[in-house]
């Protein structure tokens, strides 16, 4: 089966060398902690249809489209995820407004790097497949980005990453998280 996930470029280093291992599977208003993981993956590789995906989110989770190609037998539909926890209709409505879930699917055992069929980059509203060694000196840069100038929080279900002290940007994550990171910092610790 043919599917696609879409991610951020912070995410494409450790993709790149452990695959698809996480992602949120929403079964409901609980805690993000507490939520199942598995590897998102939809039959649509519309940019445009991703945003349930994308919302509440700090980094551009369309930038990189990733095609995978794994058995059906390894993934579960959303359909058998909705019967299995009994998301309720009206969690439905809210999630997905627009009926993308007849797309969506889930890798719980991930999907290996050995499976993707093409990475490739989002240049305006269009995809560009990356060769490999663009894909390597991109995942280069990234890593050189993240070293320098970002500090990784816990996983609360937010983007957990802030800037290290002395730097007010990094191409990695986008401007509207400058104020939510500078707020984040300059709180009280907990």
């Amino acid at each position: 089966m043919r599917l696609y996930h879409f991610t951020c470029l912070l995410h494409l280093p450790w993709i790149m060398k452990q695959g698809i291992t996480k992602g949120e599977v929403p079964t409901g208003p609980i805690p993000y902690r507490l939520r199942p993981q598995a590897a998102n993956l939809t039959r649509d590789p519309d940019l445009n249809h991703q945003s349930t995906w994308i919302l509440d989110n700090h980094a551009d989770k369309t930038k990189i489209r990733i095609t995978v190609e794994v058995p059906d037998t390894s993934v579960t539909s959303f359909r058998d995820m909705r019967e299995r926890y009994r998301i309720k209709s009206s969690y439905l409505k809210k999630l997905d407004p627009t009926y993308q879930r007849p797309n969506w699917f889930f890798a719980f055992g991930g999907v290996s790097p050995d499976q993707f069929l093409a990475v490739e980059i989002r240049e305006g509203r269009t995809y560009r497949t990356l060769s490999d060694d663009e894909l390597r000196s991109l995942v280069a840069r990234i890593e050189e980005e993240r070293d320098s100038k970002l500090e990784f929080l816990p996983d609360d279900g937010t983007l957990p990453v802030k800037l290290k002290d002395g730097f007010s940007e990094s191409w990695l994550i986008d401007g509207a998280l400058i104020p939510w990171m500078a707020a984040r910092r300059n709180a009280p610790a907990a």
